[in-house]
């Protein structure tokens, strides 16, 4: 294969590897394009921690296990990783009790590649071209180009996995706002929109205070849509730590009803990534929402607890708590030190930070 083809099926294959990064359906794509690199008849990708079940996806419809050579998977971890092994080079325990051939059978060459993320994922690339022993052998220059696609497979299996579990963290944030009337979104500093919760679907039709233009965050009136924009800029380029939400908040202007009330808050990301927005979008004529239930549902906390967190964040002492719910200091420093282990504060003044900060700022 002259080394212009295999130029262009190794851009292919980098293209494959872009593709699996944000979708996870891609991975058969990128065996398929591994698979054409070196010219193999079969091949497979198999993911998952050494001595437990692993997910294996082949490059070709129809493919089954017995397409490719009869390896033991737990044998594979024997395989120095980072490398492309060769049939040659297989340690004798992969051969089994047949004999170094026999596992081999039907197959001219094969070879394995075996990678491991830093969380103890494994990551095994099999590729087997079919023949006689002898009778064919990948192309050195092919399996050159192979190696160079391995650290960005690693690479972009450990990013996927990192994404997905970010994603789904996401997922289970946004959805607890739903219960609050909350509605969550994330914009960059132009104003586009990247995400929001179902909860603020209701704030982006016409007369809601928010709408979207070709993907852009505006305010209802076109004023207010400039300084919603410079607001996003200004939180950006402010000392403001990420996540933490101004205390001056957006109000966005409503025909015949209040206006509709937006918190926003930082998170500037890695240089070179993107910087970004939490917008939290209040809607005052929606029903009352006791504030209480709120932090009681945010912080898993029972009810005794979230009236004392409460209490605290609207700045009362421990000491005028206790009066007031008829209990001893000691019982309510006692319960002060539950609330700390439940929401991972230490002191008072960081769990007062923290429910201001959370969707409970959010409740009149």
């Amino acid at each position: 294969m002259p080394n212009s083809a295999i130029s262009e099926l190794k851009f292919r294959a980098a293209k494959a590897l872009c593709e699996f990064a944000v979708a996870p359906s891609q991975l058969p794509a990128v065996v398929r394009a591994l698979v054409r690199l070196v010219s193999a008849d079969a091949g497979a990708i198999t993911i998952g921690h050494v001595g437990h079940a692993r997910h294996t996806v082949y490059g070709e419809a129809g493919q089954t296990e017995a397409a490719l050579p009869v390896i033991s998977l737990d044998a594979w971890a024997m395989l120095p990783p980072g490398q492309i092994h060769r049939i040659q080079s297989f340690p004798p325990a992969l051969a089994g009790p047949s004999g170094r051939e026999q596992p081999m059978r039907g197959f001219a060459d094969a070879c394995i590649a075996r990678l491991e993320t830093d969380d103890g994922l494994t990551v095994e690339l099999c590729l087997a071209l079919k023949g006689e022993p002898g009778s064919g052998a990948f192309q050195t220059s092919a399996l050159a180009a192979l190696g160079e696609c391995m650290p960005m497979l690693r690479s972009t299996i450990a990013a996927q996995r990192r994404h997905l579990a970010m994603q789904a963290l996401g997922f289970a944030i946004m959805n607890r706002y739903d219960r609050y009337h909350v509605g969550a979104m994330v914009v960059d500093a132009d104003g586009y929109l990247i995400y929001r919760n179902e909860a603020a679907r209701r704030h982006l039709d016409p007369g809601s205070g928010l709408v979207l233009r070709e993907g852009r965050l505006e305010a209802g009136l076109p004023a207010e849509s400039a300084l919603l924009l410079q607001s996003i800029r200004d939180v950006l380029d402010s000392d403001l730590p990420d996540s933490h939400f101004l205390s001056r908040l957006f109000s966005a202007s409503r025909e015949g009803e209040m206006p509709l009330t937006l918190a926003i808050s930082p998170f500037r990301g890695a240089p070179g990534i993107g910087r970004y927005v939490t917008i939290m979008a209040y809607d005052p004529s929606r029903p009352d929402v006791n504030r209480k239930e709120v932090i009681q549902w945010t912080y898993h906390l029972n009810v005794r607890e979230s009236e004392l967190a409460c209490a605290l964040a609207g700045g009362e002492s421990l000491e005028t708590y206790a009066g007031r719910a008829d209990c001893s200091l000691e019982s309510a420093r006692s319960l002060l030190k539950r609330i700390f282990r439940k929401t991972g504060t230490s002191r008072q003044s960081e769990l007062v930070k923290l429910v201001l900060a959370g969707p409970a700022a959010m409740v009149q």
